[in-house]
Order: structure tokens, then sequence, then C-alpha cells
């Protein structure tokens, strides 16, 4: 599984607009804190959040 790390690599790599960027780092935040499972559920709905709109630009 990716990590929040390597998620957020891939992110600034792809990403370019900083409004998208920073409107998927709280959407990963949000997820972060709905999230009530254990360490590897917790980083699996981080990178959910990170990369959900990946594909927008």
């Amino acid at each position: 599984m990716m990590s929040p790390k390597e998620a957020r690599a891939l992110m600034m790599e792809w990403v370019e607009s900083d409004a998208l960027r920073t409107h998927m780092e709280c959407v990963a935040a949000c997820m972060e804190s709905y999230c009530s499972g254990d360490e590897e559920d917790r980083s699996r709905w981080i990178v959910t959040g990170l990369l959900h709109d990946f594909d927008y630009e």
C-alpha cells in the first residue's frame, strides 16, 4: 500500500494548482479525522483524501 508520504510526493509532482493541492490536503485531514481504525486504516484514508482529485487537472 502507498504511504501518505508517497501519496503526497505524487500529488506534488503531478498537481500544479496550489488551490487544488490545498483542497486535497484538507480532504485528507478530514478523512483522517473521520477514521476510527488502526494506523494502517488511517493511512489508507489519508492517501485516499490526498489523491481523490488527482485526475482533475
